[in-house]
């Protein structure tokens, strides 16, 4: 009984120092979310199965398209799986907490004391043992609490990557979906320009077969539909290899959309996209959400949790060790009278470890200093991609009123300057010259719309938001 209370007395001081020498230390804009010591949620974001590929809607707008891609594209299983790992590091590093029980066996010799005159020794009897040790580890400089958390601190940097990989996911998909229905207008206005182009060769055909026109007035027009419908045959293989882009950013295992599944037209810009954004606004918002940022901030927590690990070696380590078993001299038939159990409490203080407690301590230190120079420089690619995609929205809600009034100008100008070839009033060449224009107008007013939505994804991905369409 004296040993047990002694034995309760060492657990409870050890547990109360423990509770006093804690990791306490935070960064300076340590967030409450990063907290090592709250309970950690159980599962990931990312639910990797081997069931039938995901269900693609026949009408797929953006949001679903980024909805199919976080659960089914194949680059976030490394992200998820990254997590995993770190969540078994502190399942890991918690088992520290718990007794360790061996099984031991062994076998050796005992000598036979020097005589006065002499230094030779020699082999008495032999000794075999055989039994079980527990070894419960009490107290050893609070390095179980720092390595518990540093690994939480890695859960937490594991999972801000995973949502970091899901934005970066995210802003890829909106912009292949993008490109993808900019390339399906581009084959209407390339339809619209063939059918232009056959309905002139039509009339002028007539014309020329009642003396109105040349010969070479209706070859100039053969000559353009055929060139129209190239165009039109570049336009169509452009949609199919951005839809096959886009299957792939979406994880389906063929590589390719089904032909059922249609995208939304761009249709005309609405009205969120004229916005001002205001770039100190977003920056404040982009410091909050990014994920990369929660990344470093779990990375420095982590490096520093890793300085008290190595302070903790120069503490002295206190184990209880409790051995049941058989011991006997002579040879290995073990008897009843053999049996030997036994608890001690054992105390190691290591003196000298060849100066590798002070390089694992600068290392550590080194490390901290690292993750926070990494959090700064972060911090200055975050406020400068702010910045330049902002006035990426700015210059493209510009030249989308440009491009705008341009098509109106070329729409007009075509128009009458077919009244007056219709008329003979018009030269052949301004003809094709104002229906070139007006082709080129339309193209470019696609590409700016095309160039605005782009934009304001971007400014999404900077901010760290989740996609437009469900944002605002």
């Amino acid at each position: 009984m004296k040993h047990t209370r002694h034995i309760v007395a060492l657990v409870a001081l050890s547990l109360t120092l423990g509770s006093c020498f804690l990791p306490g230390a935070k960064p300076a804009d340590y967030d409450a979310r990063h907290d090592p010591w709250r309970p950690e949620p159980e599962g990931g974001t990312y639910a990797p199965t081997d069931e039938a590929p995901p269900t693609v809607p026949d009408r797929l707008a953006v949001t679903d398209a980024v909805a199919v891609a976080v659960r089914s594209n194949p680059s976030l299983q490394i992200a998820f799986d990254r997590v995993e790992a770190a969540k078994a590091r502190v399942a890991g590093a918690r088992s520290a907490y718990l007794p360790s029980v061996d099984a031991v066996a062994g076998y050796g010799n005992t000598f036979e004391s020097p005589s006065l005159g002499g230094f030779s020794f020699g082999l008495e009897d032999e000794a075999y043992t055989v039994g079980l040790q527990g070894t419960w580890l009490l107290f050893d400089g609070l390095a179980r609490e720092y390595r518990v958390a540093a690994a939480r601190h890695g859960v937490e940097e594991s999972r801000a990557l995973e949502a970091d990989a899901q934005r970066l996911l995210r802003q890829a998909v909106e912009g292949a979906y993008y490109d993808a229905i900019g390339a399906l207008e581009n084959v209407a206005i390339a339809e619209a320009d063939l059918a232009f182009e056959r309905e002139l060769l039509d009339e002028t055909a007539k014309r020329e077969a009642v003396g109105a026109a040349s010969l070479s007035d209706k070859l100039n027009f053969e000559v353009r539909v055929e060139a129209a419908k190239g165009r039109l045959a570049a336009q169509q293989s452009r949609v199919e290899t951005l839809r096959v882009a886009l299957a792939e950013l979406l994880g389906l295992a063929r590589g390719q959309l089904p032909e059922r599944v249609e995208l939304v037209p761009l249709g005309e810009a609405q009205a969120w996209t004229q916005a001002d954004p205001d770039p100190e606004t977003l920056v404040d918002e982009a410091l909050r959400r990014r994920p990369d940022l929660a990344a470093t901030v779990a990375a420095e927590a982590r490096a520093e949790a890793e300085i008290g690990v190595a302070d903790s070696d120069w503490f002295p380590a206190l184990n209880l060790v409790g051995e049941a078993g058989r011991r006997r001299i002579g040879n290995a038939r073990f008897a009843s009278e053999d049996t030997e159990t036994g608890i001690s409490l054992e105390a190691r203080w290591n003196l000298f470890r060849g100066g590798s407690k002070l390089a694992a301590r600068r290392e550590a230190v080194a490390n901290k200093r690292a993750a926070r120079a990494e959090r700064a420089r972060l911090r200055n690619v975050v406020i400068g991609e702010i910045r330049r995609t902002v006035e990426a929205v700015r210059n493209a809600q510009r030249q989308l009123v440009i491009a705008r009034r341009a098509l109106a100008l070329t729409r007009r100008s075509r128009d009458l300057v077919r009244k007056e070839y219709e008329a003979g009033n018009a030269s052949l060449v301004r003809m094709n010259e104002v229906q070139r224009d007006y082709v080129v107008a339309q193209a470019n007013l696609t590409s700016q719309r095309v160039a605005l939505l782009t934009a304001w994804s971007a400014v999404d991905a900077a901010v760290g938001r989740v996609p437009p369409s469900e944002s605002r």
